[in-house]
Parts: structure tokens; sequence; C-alpha cells
């Protein structure tokens, strides 16, 4: 969701064309979903500061691994344990 908020951005195009939805309902329902979500988490991290750049790049990343936890990938900070093997 959040890429094709991105792109829908850069491109300036409603997400449901991005996709390629077609029914009216369900392109109006999508766009709505995309555009609250994509600009919540716009506006949580356009509103990160730090000290530095960097202090306010990982402020950035951290809010981008609360909302997207797979974006964290191979740098998580911690280990889930639901992924431990027992």
């Amino acid at each position: 969701m959040w890429s094709v908020y991105l792109i829908a951005t850069k491109f300036r195009a409603l997400p449901s064309e991005v996709v390629g939805l077609t029914d009216p309902f369900d392109a109006f329902r999508f766009n709505r979903a995309v555009h609250h979500f994509g600009s919540s988490l716009q506006a949580e991290l356009d509103s990160a500061s730090g000290k530095t750049e960097k202090d306010t790049e990982a402020k950035r990343l951290r809010i981008l691994h609360k909302w997207i936890p797979e974006a964290a990938g191979s740098n998580a900070r911690f280990r889930d344990p639901a992924k431990e093997n027992r």
C-alpha cells in the first residue's frame, strides 16, 4: 500500500489507476484506503526530527518499521520471537 501511495503521488495518478482497478466503487474505496494510510504514515515520517541528519533518518526508519514490519528485512533491530525455531 505504501508503494502504491508513493507511485500515485509521484505520477499524480489515482492509486486505483496504478493497480488497474476498473470498478468505480472498488476504486473509490481503494483510493480512500491508500490515501488514509499513506498520508498518515507520511505525516508521522515528516514529524520525525533529531539533533542530526543521521538521528532524524534513524527515527524515520524506526517509524517505517513500526508501520511496515516487512520493511525491516535483514536490518531488523530485534529478532521476531514468532519466527524462532522451537
